[in-house]
């Protein structure tokens, strides 16, 4: 198994190391099929890398782990390049890619993912808080504990380092119709938010019911909301000094 292949496998078996697959991979070699055509190398020699077609008709880009594995997937006779994993999305915008397809460790990746990692924008979460200025919120404690999701973010905590404590509740928009489970996580960090947020999102994808929405939102006294927090919840995670 090579490192590529082992960094997916561990973060199939264990979503809290999803963000570490992230953040590692973009400058990882990988290997394309290709022939003769539109692709322009580091050699100047133009290329264009072989895609797939899926049952619903849109095409992916394949690409491999190691030669052994393109080989195993297209033969030994085949044209093929490498690059680095962040070249590779940069030159694929706007297709979906898989890595090692038809193999027992594979993974497919959307164009969201695609343009996040060729942006480097990975840990940016994809959308703003719910709770707009001068909105009043009812909080409540939980009525259904989503132990799943809390316990990838301790786990996920505990290997980053980043985060002090954390605390979990449900809120509801006054005068909302919209009955959907909302949770907000306050977490207290001393790295940057936004980066702590975004790996938070990826490491809890799945956890949850469709349509629960969650909202990250960085401790910060001044809001008046921890003041509650503190009064009447106990953080679900706090960072034990070693």
């Amino acid at each position: 198994m090579d490192e590529l292949e082992f960094l997916l496998e561990v973060a199939i078996q264990n979503p809290h190391y999803r963000p570490m697959f992230y953040e590692k991979i973009s400058g990882f070699e990988v290997f394309v099929i290709t022939d003769y055509g539109s692709y322009v190398d580091e050699n100047n020699q133009s290329h264009s890398i072989k895609r797939l077609r899926k049952t619903d008709g849109s095409e992916i880009i394949p690409f491999f782990s190691t030669i052994e594995k393109l080989h195993e997937f297209e033969g030994k006779n085949a044209l093929y390049s490498s690059m680095r994993i962040h070249e590779l999305f940069d030159n694929i915008r706007g297709y979906e890619a898989v890595l090692n397809p038809g193999m027992e460790i594979s993974k497919e990746f959307s164009m969201k993912e695609v343009e996040f990692i060729a942006d480097d924008k990975i840990f940016k979460p994809s959308r703003e808080a719910g709770i707009g200025e001068g909105s009043e919120i009812i909080i409540s404690t939980l009525d259904d504990y989503p132990q799943e999701m809390i316990e990838r973010l301790k786990k996920l905590f505990e290997i980053e380092h980043e985060i002090e404590f954390a605390y979990l509740f449900q809120y509801s928009m006054e005068n909302e119709e919209n009955e959907s489970p909302k949770y907000m996580v306050i977490i207290k960090t001393n790295g940057d938010f936004e980066k702590e947020a975004g790996k938070a999102i990826i490491a809890i994808e799945g956890s949850l019911e469709k349509n629960a929405r969650v909202d990250f939102i960085e401790y910060d006294t001044s809001t008046g909301i921890e003041e509650i927090v503190e009064q009447y919840f106990i953080p679900f995670y706090v960072k034990e000094n070693k």
